[in-house]
């Protein structure tokens, strides 16, 4: 961090993670730092939101399409409550966000200017649709490496979510 090398955070092996939840990515981030700086407030809730977004971007080459609000860049954004149990009472947005956020306390999604949540239910995406084409598609997967999935794993936890 204090070198000054581009360091940017981001999910790209779920199994890896459990999950793509950047909130705990960032707080994870944060408490190992932490836990070993000798400096330990060297890495500010700021700095490290800074690489989960435009650091990020920057390490994708996307800086100048995504990674701030800036005119002319693409308008992402989230919008996290602040009067939840775990994130009141509001003191400074980039701990709240960096520290105390989870995925539940998501509001607001804007990609793109589309907006994909708001009031924190998803309006252009249906989630047993989303499942259920990611069960098919590991299916598939599995049954290219040799059909080792049924077997292998235990039984579809949604087969009457996914079927008619």
């Amino acid at each position: 961090v204090d070198a000054g090398v581009l360091l940017n955070l981001s999910v790209d092996t779920l199994p890896l993670t459990g999950n793509g939840d950047m909130f705990s990515i960032t707080k994870l981030t944060l408490g190992l730092h932490r836990g070993q700086s000798e400096a330990e407030f060297s890495l500010t809730a700021r700095r490290a939101l800074a690489m989960a977004t435009i650091d990020a971007a920057r390490g994708l080459g996307l800086e100048d399409v995504t990674g701030t609000l800036t005119p002319g860049k693409r308008a992402d954004l989230i919008m996290v409550r602040a009067d939840a149990l775990n994130t009141a009472p509001f003191t400074d947005a980039p701990n709240l966000v960096a520290l105390a956020a989870q995925p539940s306390n998501v509001d607001t999604v804007v990609v793109d200017g589309r907006i994909l949540k708001r009031g924190g239910r998803l309006t252009a995406l249906d989630p047993r649709e989303i499942v259920c084409e990611a069960s098919a598609a590991l299916e598939r997967v599995l049954e290219r490496a040799g059909g080792a999935g049924g077997a292998a794993r235990p039984e579809d936890p949604h087969p009457a979510m996914c079927s008619g």
